[in-house]
């Protein structure tokens, strides 16, 4: 008698455990919403968020997802005709106030010292996607972005207006940037550094050669199904969404000198394009500068001595070797807290190297990172 209770109070309280479970996993999985509060109910959670998340996007191929990482929670798109991932959220382009104040400040020094300045923003790639984030209920701000360059215009701080560029190209928006990613594809920022070369050119009197950057000077070489971007790590998707990644190489000969902690010499491709490690597979971040505090880009077959500042973020990786065969140097320097962490005085670094030109192509996050440039 005593076994036969035993037993049917063991059945309950795996039923129990079962109903609790189950209950769990329904309540955090309905509509893709992965609760992180009920994470810790639920055996396996891990296993089973990158296992739902697989057999999700195989079998759909479109999706709306929940997922934390860093204690916050991305909510991305994934398009079904090109596994184009976005991810979705209010888009605030530009910079507030005090922000543009700053950046003004700061460009009003550098003009005082000699040196030409020019403003460029980092292209958001939910931007070109309005229709999409409509759909889900999220928008793009760009009053910001219009008021911060009437605020230079009247300032007379010199911009190039990177969204206008991009959105009046021939390029299609599902080109723009890697699928996997939200960092610009490497043509779509060689569009953008021949745009950039030919107003430097015009509003500088810089004659850089735009014969280098012609289109039938280059080759590329074909990485197919290569590039595990950001997005397709963050959802752990396998190797059947990677990107496609191509170098864009001169035809004609290169030869640099990049130093970092370390200084190497070889032709672009070695140097610029496989001289780090290739880390989890993302060739785009494999290159030098743009989260490091400082990478010094000499071109030892560069046809003038004009030299460079680049205060930037990631997205100057694509820019950076192609705007480098125009000039002898370009030093990238990253400010950003946590990140590129340039501790130096920034004001005092520019006027001892004296540059012919400073670059402003990042977004800066908060007064520790905004006080570098004051």
């Amino acid at each position: 008698m005593k076994t036969t209770i035993y037993v049917k109070l063991f059945f309950l309280i795996i039923f129990v455990f079962f109903a609790y479970y189950i209950y769990n996993v329904v309540n955090n999985f309905t509509n893709s919403n992965y609760d992180i509060k009920g994470k810790d109910n639920i055996l396996f959670y891990n296993n089973l968020v990158k296992g739902y998340t697989n057999i999700n996007s195989i079998v759909n191929h479109k999706f709306s997802i929940l997922k934390t990482s860093d204690n916050k929670k991305i909510q991305l798109y994934q398009s079904s005709n090109t596994k184009n991932i976005i991810e979705l959220e209010d888009v605030y382009t530009g910079l507030e106030g005090y922000e543009t104040s700053n950046i003004i400040s700061f460009a009003t020094y550098i003009k005082d010292l000699g040196i030409d300045f020019i403003y460029m923003e980092p292209p958001l790639k939910e931007y070109f996607y309005k229709d999409i984030l409509a759909k889900y209920n999220y928008n793009i701000y760009n009053n910001n972005y219009i008021n911060m360059l009437s605020e230079f215009k009247n300032n007379n701080i010199d911009y190039l207006d990177t969204y206008k560029l991009l959105e009046t190209s021939k390029i299609n928006r599902n080109d723009l940037y890697y699928h996997s990613d939200h960092h610009p594809r490497l043509e779509t920022s060689y569009y953008i550094t021949k745009k950039l070369v030919k107003k430097l050119n015009r509003d500088f009197n810089y004659q850089l050669d735009t014969e280098l950057l012609a289109n039938d000077k280059f080759h590329k070489k074909n990485l197919s199904h290569s590039q595990n971007g950001y997005y397709t790590r963050l959802l752990q998707l396998n190797s059947k969404f990677y990107d496609d990644f191509s170098y864009l190489l001169p035809n004609y000969n290169t030869s640099y000198k990049v130093c970092n902690n370390d200084c190497v010499v070889g032709n672009m491709q070695s140097v610029i394009y496989e001289n780090m490690q290739l880390i989890d597979n993302d060739h785009y971040l494999r290159i030098p500068g743009g989260t490091d505090a400082m990478v010094k880009y000499i071109n030892n077959n560069a046809p003038n001595d004009k030299k460079i500042v680049m205060i930037a973020n990631s997205f100057v990786k694509g820019i950076i070797p192609l705007l480098s065969l125009t000039v002898k140097e370009i030093d990238v320097i990253d400010v950003r807290v946590g990140v590129g962490n340039f501790n130096d005085d920034l004001k005092k670094y520019i006027k001892d190297n004296n540059p012919d030109l400073v670059v402003y192509y990042t977004k800066l996050f908060g007064d520790a990172e905004y006080n570098r440039l004051l």
